[in-house]
């Protein structure tokens, strides 16, 4: 998936590209490229052969439940929670240690895609993205979902970017 934010005048905020465990978010007014590389979260589907996953029920949802096939850490790493309706995806939660790290909540679905999402980091940074007229089964060409690449760009961690968000100590 690839997210472009504009602000006034059309011009690039932020670009953001997810795919399978790699995530890049690129802030071309600083020329900084944060980059994370995470086998462990599939950014774009549920199977990764690294985990064993079970379902549970828990009130109207349905629960996808993910663990690390390494028997030595038995706890959960990530819960998806479907409704029992339409089976969409209303919640994303990622776990490390048995503490939720992020959380991702869908809500105002049109047909099967959200409009509205809620993402939720632990160090309590909150961002809402609304979509606003968006286009389904448009032709996107093959070499839009090819990373970020690097250049001239000062490369960081994506942890990094996460300090700037910190509450005051």
């Amino acid at each position: 998936m690839r997210i472009d934010l504009f602000g006034p005048f059309g011009l690039t905020v932020t670009e953001i590209l997810m795919t399978d465990s790699f995530l890049q978010l690129y802030l071309p007014s600083k020329n900084i490229l944060y980059e994370w590389n995470s086998p462990e979260v599939a950014f774009t589907g549920l199977i990764n052969d690294g985990f064993r996953y079970e379902m549970s029920d828990e009130g109207d949802a349905y629960i996808l439940l993910a663990y690390k096939t390494d028997e030595q850490n038995p706890d959960v790493v990530a819960r998806y929670f479907f409704d029992r309706t339409y089976l969409l995806n209303r919640s994303m939660r990622f776990y490390k240690d048995g503490s939720e790290v992020l959380r991702t909540e869908f809500d105002d679905f049109n047909g099967r895609i959200p409009q509205r999402t809620r993402v939720s980091i632990s160090n309590g940074m909150i961002m809402d993205i609304t979509l606003r007229e968006p286009e389904f089964d448009s032709d996107i060409p093959d070499e839009y979902f090819r990373t970020i690449e690097p250049g001239d760009k000062q490369i960081k961690s994506f942890q990094e970017i996460f300090k700037h968000f910190a509450p005051a100590r």
